[in-house]
Formats: structure tokens, sequence, C-alpha cells
């Protein structure tokens, strides 16, 4: 696996890239219509949003801003490192973890999100060690089994990764991403049963089958990827990413395209063109 691969795969597993409409939020500064209202815990909603949403660059200035109302709490440094992190500034992020643990050295998010990064730049051993504290510290929390499960996959750990995936799954028996490693996990050792089961857990079936095509690319056995990647197209034509997937081991094999059902043109623009809005009537005078 390519460090590029690798730092996709954490990106979007371990932080999760779920697609998603961004919010429209004014960052020039809220106006609080409760005096009484937490501006602290309002840029930390703002902050946690856009995080969530993969808007890193935008996240800066509201965790700027709850870092100038408490300089001395770990929190802020913790969110700026996920910034930094999505954005792939990792010496940036280390610092920012470096400094929220020196100022709480038992703060779990900090120390999952230092393993995280760690992993990102090949160190995994010493990446586990982070994880492991954080788990130590909050064994209830599925996503640190999570992310040292997907250490120990990343370390070409097979078998213990399955057994950690596993049991963050006693935890979160709904956690899709955590069947989808787990799926991975069962496919590098060629279970592609239990694989494909777990891809099924994951989510839809022909996003199962282009995975389970993707697993049997990867192990040079081109013919069945072909099988499931028709199989996912025949499941659902929009799936373009098996399409694409499609194409290229279509190429390898020498092979034409198979006759697939197309997927479903955009609708064509309407020529049909609404009223004008009515007027708005006048403010009436006192």
């Amino acid at each position: 696996m390519t460090r590029m691969t690798r730092i996709i795969l954490i990106l979007s597993i371990v932080l999760g890239a779920c697609a998603a409409r961004k919010p429209e939020v004014n960052h020039s500064g809220p106006v609080f219509e409760d005096p009484d209202r937490d501006p602290y815990n309002f840029y930390r909603s703002d902050s946690l949003t856009l995080l969530r949403t993969q808007q890193f660059t935008e996240a800066i200035d509201t965790v700027r801003r709850m870092r100038k109302l408490h300089p001395s709490d770990a929190e802020p440094e913790y969110l700026m490192a996920r910034v930094h992190t999505g954005l792939q500034q990792f010496e940036l992020a280390e610092r920012s973890l470096r400094l929220a643990l020196k100022m709480n050295p038992r703060y779990p998010e900090a120390l999952s999100q230092m393993g995280v990064l760690l992993d990102l730049q090949g160190n995994h051993s010493l990446a586990r060690d982070f994880h492991r504290r954080a788990i130590a510290l909050a064994p209830e929390q599925a996503s640190y089994r999570n992310n040292l499960g997907f250490s120990l996959y990343l370390d070409k750990r097979y078998q213990e990764a399955i057994s950690t995936f596993s049991k963050a799954l006693e935890l979160d028996a709904s956690a899709r991403r955590v069947h989808n490693n787990l799926a991975f996990a069962f496919g590098r050792l060629g279970n592609m049963t239990r694989a494909y089961s777990e891809f099924r857990l994951a989510g839809v079936p022909a996003q199962a089958s282009n995975n389970v095509g993707f697993l049997y690319e990867e192990r040079g056995e081109l013919a069945r990827a072909y099988d499931y990647y028709v199989t996912a197209l025949q499941e659902d034509p929009e799936l373009t990413q098996a399409r694409r997937n499609l194409e290229r081991v279509c190429v390898q094999l020498g092979r034409p395209l198979p006759d697939l059902p197309e997927p479903t043109p955009p609708p064509k623009p309407s020529s049909f063109e609404p009223p004008a809005d009515p007027p708005t009537p006048p403010e009436p005078k006192s």
C-alpha cells in the first residue's frame, strides 16, 4: 500500500469521509440573542459541525475563537490538531496534540488522535501505544478500538485487527465504518465470503460487490474482480466507482466492456418559466 493510499484510507475511514451538503455558517461571528448563552459552547458546536463535514479551513477561525476564550483548555488544541490533520499539515497537528496532552495527559480524544497521526506517518508501533492509552481511559468507546484495529490493519497484522474490530462491534454493533474495516481485514486473509457479509452490513449490496471486486483486483485475480464489478453495476447502474473499476480491469484483461444498464441521464432543463413573484405589499404606515 502506497503512502498516499494509506493517507486517503485513514482520512476517509478513521476521520470519516461521508459526503454531506455543507451548511452555511456565518464566520464573522454570531449574534447572541440570549446574553446568558456560553460563546465557547457556540464555537465548539460550530467547530464540530465543520470538522464533521470536512470543512477544515473554515474551522480554523472558530477553533481560534475557542482558544482565545479558554487559553488553558486542552480541547481547542485537540480540535486544531484535527483541522491540521484534515489539511495534511502533520507537523502542525503534532504540535497542537503535544500541547493538548501537556495540558491534560489523560485526554483520550487527544491520545487517539495522536495515534491516528502516527499511523499516517507510518509509525504504527508507537501509534498503537497511544490508541491503547485512549482505550484504557475510555474502554466503552468503540471508535478508539476501531482506530487501534485500523493501525493493526495498516501494519498487516490482519488477524489481530479482526479481533480488535470485533471488540469494537461488541460496543456498537451498528457501526458501519467498523463493519467496513472488518470486511477489508477478512479480505486480506482471503475470506471473501465473510468479507462480503461484513460489507453488506456496512452498506448497500452494489457497494459490497464493488468492494469485494476491489479486493480481488488487489490480489491479482482480475477475472473474479471483473465478475464482481459487473454484479455491482447490475445491482446499481449509477455506481460510477464500480464502472470506473470495471473499465480499468477490462483494459488489463483485454476484454471489451460488457453490455450493462446505462445510468439514468440527468433530467433535461424545463422550458417552463414560472411567473414572477407577486410584488410585496407596502408596509402599513402608522
